[in-house]
């Protein structure tokens, strides 16, 4: 069995045996084939050819994150301070004030020549001192992080 093809350029049909057909469309779907990977390659390429275009530089990419690290680190160090200063108010408004009165009491207890009254100044000031001693541990209760505060390491 022949099948017609092309004519063979004087004009007159020319058959073309199976073989011929399957040689033929094995060619058409070998170029088809590389048609197909040359657009994928090219794809590749034009993609690979946008990315070292367009991506910012190894250098662009360092001065980026020195930037993130100069942010990240003054952001830590304001948080510090903010929490340093709270410690500093909660001592100053709190235990430094009961310790400067047990000072006081202390001191008009001294001064005191009556025993009677010398000692009831003396059991208020040591009530004080528990209560300044008792507002210290709170602060101090306070600096701890909280992942620490079950450990062992505080005393």
């Amino acid at each position: 069995m022949s099948w017609r093809a092309l004519s063979d350029g004087t004009g007159e049909r020319a058959e073309m045996s199976w073989y011929d057909a399957i040689t033929w469309a094995a060619f058409v779907v070998l170029v088809v084939f590389l048609a197909v990977q040359a657009l994928i390659g090219l794809a590749a390429l034009e993609r690979r050819l946008a990315v070292w275009g367009l991506a910012p530089s190894d250098k662009e990419v360092l001065r980026r994150r020195v930037e993130q690290l100069s942010r990240t680190r003054a952001e830590v160090l304001e948080a510090v301070d903010d929490e340093r200063r709270r410690i500093e108010r909660d001592l100053h408004d709190g235990v430094q004030q009961r310790l400067v009165a047990l000072g006081m009491l202390l001191g008009r207890a001294h001064r005191l020549d009556d025993s009677g009254a010398a000692t009831a100044l003396f059991r208020q000031a040591r009530a004080e001192s528990r209560r300044a001693l008792e507002e210290l541990r709170e602060v101090a209760r306070r600096i701890w992080p909280p992942s620490t505060s079950g450990t062992t390491s505080r005393g």
